[in-house]
């Protein structure tokens, strides 16, 4: 760790620590401010995309923020090649899992809403919506029909 500390400066030190904790604080902001807006949103509407997303943002990890404001703020250290490679790896590693979990949920969401009820679908708004029944290729096949 010796030789990592010894070619950084007091400088470059309070610049990555200040780039670490905006981005993580913007990242924390960008997030809230996100979530209230299509929460509120979610509550007005009766369709299930937003309160997917609603869902899929509160599955979002602070670890995970952390690992790419640790990567943004190793740009203004000065580190070996094999400790940038570590630190960047690292960094997309975790962007790639936050996605796993977000695709993960997105998925749940929509096997439950496929496998619901006919009439809990109907509560939904999921009857008769042009988008699945109207779309080309098919979407809206295999979804009951009360017009029949």
């Amino acid at each position: 760790m010796e030789y990592l500390l010894d070619n950084n400066d007091l400088e470059n030190w309070m610049v990555a620590l200040g780039v670490f904790l905006g981005a993580t604080a913007l990242m924390l902001a960008v997030r809230m401010f996100f979530l209230r807006r299509l929460s509120n949103m979610a509550n007005r509407t009766v369709t299930r995309v937003d309160d997917l997303v609603v869902k899929m943002l509160n599955r979002s990890y602070l670890v995970f923020k952390l690992a790419i404001a640790a990567y943004l703020a190793s740009i203004f250290l000065v580190m070996p090649e094999s400790w940038r490679l570590v630190v960047s790896r690292v960094a997309v590693a975790s962007l790639v899992l936050q996605l796993g979990i977000w695709g993960d949920t997105a998925l749940r969401g929509w096997r439950s809403q496929l496998l619901a009820p006919p009439r809990r679908r109907r509560a939904q708004g999921l009857e008769h919506h042009p988008v699945l029944h109207d779309a080309p290729g098919g979407l809206g096949r295999g979804l009951p029909d009360d017009a029949g």
